[in-house]
C-alpha cells in the first residue's frame, strides 16, 4: 500500500506535528521509535518531501508539513465520520434484513410475522429468498437463513425453536377410492409425492416404536416444493408421508386431510434460525432474528399441541415421544 493511502500514517503524522517528539508519540502508540520513524519517513517518501526538521529538538514542521496539517485533519475527520455512520447503522433498527425461508413458509406465514414485526419497528425492511443454506450465509448473501437438522458451524448464530414433526397425509376423498395405507408396505399400492428440495434429506424411511420400515411408491413424483406437494394431496392426487406439521395441521383439523400409516412417522427434525457472526453485530438482524425465533417456537409449540388433542380425540394416538436434540438426525 502506499503510505498516502495509509490513514494511519496520516494520524501519526498528526499525532507528531502535535508532539513534535518521536519518543512521546510511540509511547502513546505502544511501540517501539523505529516504528513511527518508519511510518513517517514512508509517508515522506511517497510525498517526495519531508514533513519535519528532525535536526531540531523538539522536531520542527517544514513548510510542506505545514500545509499538510487542516488538509490532514480533514482527510481523519471523513473517515472518522464514515466508521461512526456505519456503526450507527449497525445499531439502528431501521434497513434491510435478507432472510431465506421455505417456499411454503414464505408464501404462508411469513409475511404476518413480517407485518407484526413492522408494527413495533416499521423502519426495518426485509429481502425474502428460499433455499439458501448456510454457505450462502457464510458468503453474506443473506443475513439469516432457517436451517431443518443440526447446524455443524461454529461460525454462526444458531437460534433453536423446536421440532418439525412430518406427517403421513392424504384426503378423504382419496382414501375413499383407494385403501388406507395402514403399514410402510402398503405405500407400494399408491403414488407417493416426495420433497426432494433444499431445505432437508429426501424421506426414505418411517419408524414405529423403534422399528424403521423404507418406503416406496407404486409411482414417485419428485418435487422440490412442499407446498406443491400439499396442494397435490388436498386433490387426491396421491400420497405424503412427510407433510410438515406447520402446513398441514389447519387442513387435519378442518378435516381436508386424514393421517395414514398409523403410529408411523419419519422422526421429528429441529428447526433453527442461523445468522452469521458478522450479521448478528447488525443491531437490526440480531433484534428480529431473536423475535422471529420466539414466535415460531412459541407458534409451533401450539400447533403441536393442537395436533396431539386432534390426534387423541379421533384416532386414540398420540405423536412419537420427542427425542434428546443430541440424538435427532441431521
Amino acid at each position: 500500500m502506499d503510505a498516502c493511502d495509509n490513514i494511519n500514517a496520516w494520524r501519526l503524522f498528526l499525532m507528531l506535528a502535535n508532539k513534535r517528539s518521536l519518543t512521546e508519540v510511540a509511547a502513546l502508540e505502544h511501540e517501539e521509535i523505529s516504528t513511527i520513524s518508519r511510518s513517517i519517513r514512508a509517508l515522506e517518501k511517497s510525498l517526495g518531501h519531508d514533513l519535519f526538521v528532525r535536526s531540531t529538538r523538539p522536531l520542527r514542521l517544514t513548510s510542506t508539513g505545514q500545509e499538510l496539517i487542516d488538509p490532514a485533519r480533514e482527510l481523519l475527520a471523513v473517515h472518522e465520520a464514515m466508521l461512526n455512520n456505519l456503526r450507527e447503522d449497525n445499531q439502528r433498527l431501521s434497513g434491510t434484513v435478507r432472510i431465506s425461508v421455505s417456499t411454503g413458509f414464505a408464501s404462508t406465514a411469513l409475511p404476518f410475522y413480517l407485518d407484526k414485526f413492522n408494527q413495533t419497528y416499521p423502519e426495518v425492511t426485509f429481502e425474502v429468498n428460499s433455499g439458501l443454506s448456510i454457505d450462502h450465509l457464510l458468503k453474506n448473501e443473506c443475513d439469516m437463513t432457517v436451517k431443518t437438522g443440526a447446524v455443524n458451524c461454529n461460525d454462526v448464530v444458531a437460534l433453536y425453536r423446536g421440532l418439525n414433526y412430518y406427517i403421513p397425509v392424504a384426503s378423504p376423498d382419496y382414501l375413499r377410492r383407494f385403501e388406507m395405507p395402514e403399514h410402510p408396505s402398503d405405500i407400494r399400492k399408491h403414488r407417493l409425492y416426495v420433497y426432494n428440495g433444499p431445505v432437508r434429506s429426501r424421506t426414505c424411511a418411517v419408524t414405529k416404536d423403534g422399528e424403521t420400515r423404507l418406503i416406496e411408491g407404486k409411482q414417485e413424483i419428485l418435487i422440490p416444493n412442499i407446498e406443491s406437494i400439499l396442494n397435490a394431496v388436498i386433490n387426491s392426487l396421491g400420497v405424503a408421508v412427510d407433510i410438515p406439521l406447520s402446513l398441514c395441521v389447519n387442513e387435519l383439523l378442518k378435516g381436508r386431510l386424514v393421517p395414514i400409516l398409523p403410529g408411523w412417522f419419519r422422526p421429528p427434525l429441529p428447526i433453527f434460525n442461523v445468522v452469521s457472526k458478522n450479521a448478528w453485530l447488525i443491531r437490526r438482524v440480531r433484534v428480529f432474528a431473536q423475535w422471529f425465533t420466539e414466535q415460531t417456537a412459541r407458534d409451533n409449540e401450539k400447533r403441536i399441541g393442537e395436533f396431539k388433542r386432534y390426534l387423541k380425540s379421533n384416532y386414540g394416538r398420540d405423536l412419537p415421544k420427542p427425542p434428546k436434540l443430541s440424538e435427532l438426525a441431521t
